[in-house]
């Protein structure tokens, strides 16, 4: 059996993509850049790009369990061939996925999965700790109480941060965006679940612990 895992690269598909091999399943990594993938030994490396679904063909060959995700393209905007990618999924014999969802609402590719009879699980993060990563300069020169120096916490202004925001290339909607979930976030980005020690067996990671075991990014 051999399992399809979209996003390869990315926050959650690299770490898929490495449990996976470990467990000894066979998978197949679909990224826009193959050559600058560096996934592990063992991945079946393939060109692909969930937004343009003619890079897809052939794809989901042989593949009966696929982890999909509903953004692609260099704007991570919502996908838009979802129904397509679906299709071409269950004609080649898939019979269950995850989707990883990147928005509130669900979007074409969520409502062509549960069109049909395939089994699905859906993946919401509202937020990952790596995206701290970009604190790194500003921690590794201020300090943080991980790495036994003192932090200081200094909040930016909404002129302020929609200038450094603008400074950094982010364009108008996704400074919205950005905002929003500053200010008024959805009840889902406050909410505190228990699912990862439902469905795993074992408490979720705290963020000191990842912090201790990324400390080097962060110059402990």
């Amino acid at each position: 059996m051999t399992i399809l895992v979209a996003g390869a690269t990315g926050h959650v598909g690299r770490p898929l993509v490495e449990q996976l091999l470990a467990a000894g399943h066979r998978v197949r990594a679909p990224t826009r850049a193959p050559e600058k993938a560096d996934l592990p030994a063992g991945a079946e490396v393939v060109a692909g790009n969930p937004a343009d679904t003619a890079s897809l063909a052939g794809v989901f060959d042989g593949v009966t369990t696929a982890h999909l995700i509903a953004f692609g393209g260099d704007d991570f905007a919502p996908l838009a061939n979802g129904a397509k990618i679906v299709a071409m999924a269950r004609e080649a014999g898939v019979c269950r996925v995850t989707v990883l969802r990147g928005d509130v609402d669900k979007g074409c590719l969520e409502r062509a999965v549960e069109s049909g009879d395939l089994k699905w699980t859906y993946l919401s993060p509202v937020e990952f700790m790596s995206n701290t990563l970009e604190w790194a300069e500003t921690v590794r020169s201020e300090g943080a109480e991980v790495l036994g120096r003192d932090v200081r916490f200094v909040e930016l202004s909404r002129d302020a941060m929609v200038t450094e925001w603008h400074r950094e290339g982010y364009s108008d909607e996704d400074i919205a965006f950005f905002l929003m979930m500053r200010t008024d976030p959805p009840e889902a980005g406050y909410t505190v679940l228990p699912t990862v020690e439902k469905v795993t067996g074992r408490p979720a990671r705290s963020f000191a612990r990842w912090v201790r075991e990324n400390a080097a990014a962060f110059g402990g």
